[in-house]
């Protein structure tokens, strides 16, 4: 636990939804769930008693992410799905969905900054794991970044880039960025997320409906095009200054 107060740094009031509860259809956990999509694409899942055993197989991922940068660099940099597959992909490869294990190292404080850019996720939805303080969003209503509150048995849950796309921007892929709390050194940390994502061929463009608003999309990409865009963005050696906008979703 971080050990400082809640009240001296801001932290994101977002939406708290029982999955269970969404699971078995109830009418008020989806509107719920709409409203938090519409407004800052930012909510929790409280996802004790969902399935048995979940809370173990998320301690197991927890154990193979921390074995797993233990090892020597060499030996790592096996894994590195820069090298792998140009969609960060390895393993089950008929699947665009991955599972990603972060570890964030510590920074003293006078290296204080943000550990990335911020940017916005590049698929549909993402389910992140955490147990320390370090996410932030970007608040759509006044622009200030807020701290997501890490919560045990509760997952946090975000719009992506493609999500957004297929809603004209209806449902909101919201900014976000790691960094250190106020005034604190940033605290060695590991998550994972679970990334889901359209097949690489989807086109991503807005469904027709009269729910989504009508807006001419100048260019439509598909998933592999997307990816590959903000992908290059969010790698030193080939960003681009002139498409700086493609950190932030379309």
């Amino acid at each position: 636990m971080d050990c400082m107060a809640e009240a001296e740094f801001p932290v994101a009031q977002v939406e708290i939804l029982n999955f269970n509860a969404l699971r078995n259809g109830d009418e008020q956990e989806g509107a719920r769930l709409l409203r938090a999509c519409l407004e800052n694409g930012f909510f929790y899942f409280d996802m004790n008693g969902t399935a048995p055993g979940i809370d173990s197989a998320v301690e197991d991922i927890y154990q193979l992410s921390r074995e797993l940068f233990a090892l020597a660099e060499d030996e790592l940099m096996q894994y590195d799905i820069d090298k792998l597959s140009p969609q960060k992909l390895n393993g089950h490869l008929s699947s665009p969905d991955l599972i990603r294990l972060l570890k964030y190292h510590a920074q003293p404080l006078s290296e204080q900054g943000s550990s990335h850019v911020p940017h916005t996720d590049l698929g549909s939805l993402t389910f992140l794991f955490t147990k320390k303080y370090g996410l932030q969003i970007q608040s759509a209503r006044t622009g200030n970044w807020e701290y997501m509150q890490p919560k045990e048995g509760y997952t946090t849950v975000n719009i992506g880039d493609c999500l957004s796309l297929l809603t004209n921007n209806k449902l909101r892929s919201c900014r976000h960025r790691v960094k250190a709390l106020p005034g604190q050194a940033m605290q060695e940390r590991y998550s994972f997320a679970y990334f889901m994502r359209p097949d690489e061929d989807a086109l991503l463009k807005a469904v027709t409906s009269p729910l989504i608003p009508k807006v001419i999309q100048e260019e439509v990409f598909t998933t592999k095009e997307w990816l590959q865009k903000k992908y290059a963005m969010l790698r030193r050696d080939t960003w681009q200054e002139d498409k700086n906008w493609i950190l932030n979703g379309a």
